[in-house]
């Protein structure tokens, strides 16, 4: 089984002692960059822009950085073995009316496959089934905004 942590409070991407919006020392390039994630997320207020369906639940990715994995301080956690601790993490960007969904495998043991075929980065399309242990979940993007 899977859950997932919190609100969508837990789920912006942001670090302990780190605020929604504080960029530290990124580069103006990766500023820019976190602003249009952040901005992605809050684009899912009231209807979830996209999300992960799996064991029958469906899972809103409600912030700029999805992390799953086993460990409880991921997102969405996965009990199977064949998951790490920290396996994955999902991206939303926005750029407008255009929403792009990035996976990335987190140096896994047993890697990430986006519809069977192993992946280091990846962007993901409504329909596309993500991998990960034995896991599989199917990604949902809802493209009418």
């Amino acid at each position: 089984p899977a859950h997932l942590r919190g609100a969508a409070s837990s789920a912006t991407g942001t670090g302990a002692g780190q605020q929604e919006g504080d960029t530290g020392d990124l580069s103006r390039e990766q500023q820019e960059d976190h602003t249009r994630e952040l901005s992605a997320a809050g684009a899912g207020r009231g209807r979830p822009v996209a999300w992960l369906e799996f064991d029958g639940d469906r899972h809103a990715l409600t912030g700029a950085v999805t992390t799953i994995g086993r460990d409880q301080s991921a997102t969405i956690v996965l009990d199977d073995p064949g998951v790490s601790r920290r396996h994955a993490e999902v991206r939303i960007r926005q750029d407008g009316p255009h929403v792009q969904l990035l996976v990335r495998d987190l140096d896994s043991t047993n890697g990430t496959f986006v519809n069977g075929d192993e992946i280091g980065t990846e962007e993901l399309s409504d329909g596309d089934r993500l991998t990960i242990g034995r896991t599989t979940l199917v990604v949902h993007v809802d493209r009418g905004r």
